[in-house]
């Protein structure tokens, strides 16, 4: 089973591909996906693709609805693998 840290580094290598302006520091459990990270709602379907064959685990719409910051995908992924 992964840990949650190492879930984040994953996922915040993933969001440095979007925006390479963001730096590895400034992604936390905490950071929202759109306050922080100005995601859109084709962003958010890009990292949701990437975090199913990354994690090979499959994300439901409600799942994805539900991601808000950094920790919903940890846990997202966590609760999947």
């Amino acid at each position: 089973l992964m840990t949650s840290q190492e879930i984040l580094d994953i996922v915040a290598q993933m969001i440095i591909g979007f925006y390479t302006k963001i730096e590895l520091a400034d992604v936390t459990p905490n950071s929202s996906f759109v306050e922080d990270f100005n995601f859109d709602s084709m962003d958010s379907i890009e990292l949701v693709l990437q975090l199913e064959v990354e994690f090979d685990i499959q994300i439901n719409d409600e799942d994805i609805d539900n991601i808000h910051i950094v920790q919903d995908v940890i846990e997202l992924v966590q609760n999947n693998i």
